[in-house]
């Protein structure tokens, strides 16, 4: 069973630790070798190496892990909806990881304040960086370790402190999820998937 903690009760994040089922060196690996055969970064609020938002459609060596987020972010949900209330069928509300893409931090990168509007969850698992350069939520700060997943509302809105060190580069994968008990509300939103892969196609 994966256990799991809110960090703050007032904007709801949650942590998950997966380093027991997840091969994070051979992820790392993988990444730092994607990065050398793909430098092209898109521009974004992310002021650091990242690929493009579909690198899950580009290979298959993220299934596993995407598995486990998924299953977390359910988990996430369910206390979410338990607490507040929401007036939705939360046992049958399963989660879809839409977006995803990988972020390579070195010295003085950063993220700028922004949020994942419009999608309902998003997660960030950190495959390298221990003790890197904090995730800052409001006030409230997270640093990486290996193996740990983050659980957030996409609407919470964070940054990313600029590294000030590079001992180790911060590497993680990052996603937006989306609930498909409406399917045509996914179906919509993946939509965008077909324009976002004209874009991305030589930085994938």
């Amino acid at each position: 069973m994966i256990k799991h903690t809110v960090l703050n009760q007032n904007f709801p994040v949650f942590e998950f630790d997966l380093s027991e089922m997840i091969d994070t060196k051979d992820l790392a690996n993988f990444i730092i070798e994607y990065k050398k055969n793909t430098p092209i970064s898109r521009e974004s609020s992310i002021r650091a190496w990242h690929s493009g938002f579909f690198i899950h459609k580009r290979t298959n060596k993220f299934e596993e892990l995407i598995s486990y987020i998924e299953n977390c972010a359910h988990k996430a949900f369910l206390d979410l909806a338990t607490d507040y209330d929401r007036p939705v069928d939360i046992l049958n509300t399963k989660f879809k990881v839409l977006e995803a893409w990988l972020t390579v931090y070195h010295k003085f990168d950063y993220a700028e304040k922004h949020t994942h509007h419009p999608m309902s969850l998003s997660a960030v698992f950190y495959i390298d960086g221990d003790d890197s350069s904090p995730i800052v939520f409001g006030d409230y700060e997270i640093r990486p370790k290996t193996g740990k997943l983050l659980v957030f509302y996409g609407l919470l809105e964070h940054r990313v402190k600029p590294v000030l060190f590079n001992n180790k580069d911060r590497i993680a994968f990052v996603c937006n999820l989306y609930p498909f008990f409406d399917l045509t509300e996914i179906t919509e939103i993946g939509k965008n998937v077909e324009h976002e892969k004209n874009y991305d196609k030589n930085i994938l």
